[in-house]
């Protein structure tokens, strides 16, 4: 059974050399199951933080108020636990566990690897997910591609067909394309992010009705 994880992160700047995380979630979306959603937040290095990418998130807006680590304690905020930051070695080792041999989906799903990877060895653990990461751009892009020629080729008068973003759109562009609004979704929020990703995922499998397509547009 393939093993499919949902990830995505905030971090405090674009620069893994330099940035940090600062939160992660992870939906889990088992084949035979519902879906498994978690979230956790973790105290970054806020001296070399970026300003933009900390107003963009709302960092100090969304932790106000948290309390600090406890050490060894993971504090899953999807799961219900208390608003406490998680023990950063700690953390590493339950997510490389939950990634390990798993097929990782996102949004450009290579930005959160290269901060997720050193965080993991930091801490004394390894990256082990499959090296084929799966971005909702570049599968969103090719199924759009064929639901609209299918469309054509069952409704040759069709002409008011919607167009298919470009390749290099954003997420929100092609969210609305496959029929799913962004704006019911939190945005710069690792959770929320996911929440996305995995709505517009369930269109793209069949699992979802994709917007209503006609010859009128």
């Amino acid at each position: 059974m393939t093993k499919l994880l949902v990830v995505d992160t905030e971090t405090t700047g674009t620069d893994p050399e330099r940035h940090d995380i600062w939160e992660i979630a992870v939906i889990e979306l088992p084949d035979d199951g519902p879906r498994v959603e978690h979230a956790w937040r973790i105290l970054p290095d806020l001296a070399v933080a970026d300003q933009a990418a900390l107003q963009v998130s709302g960092f100090y807006e969304r932790t106000a108020g948290m309390l600090p680590e406890k050490h060894g304690e993971v504090c899953d905020f999807a799961a219900g636990a208390a608003a406490r930051r998680s023990d950063p070695a700690a953390l590493a080792a339950v997510l490389a566990s939950l990634l390990s041999g798993a097929t990782w989906l996102g949004a450009v799903p290579a930005f959160d690897e290269k901060f997720i990877a050193p965080f993991l060895r930091l801490h004394g653990q390894g990256p082990a997910w499959k090296y084929r990461l799966r971005d909702l751009g570049s599968m969103a892009y090719g199924y759009l591609l064929g639901r609209n020629d299918g469309f054509r080729a069952a409704h040759p008068a069709a002409l008011g067909m919607p167009a298919v973003p470009p390749m290099d759109a954003s997420t929100d562009e092609f969210a609305r394309a496959l029929g799913v609004d962004p704006a019911a979704f939190g945005r710069h929020s690792a959770l929320e992010d996911c929440r996305l990703f995995a709505a517009c995922l369930a269109v793209i499998r069949g699992r979802a009705a994709p917007e209503a397509v006609s010859a009128d547009g």
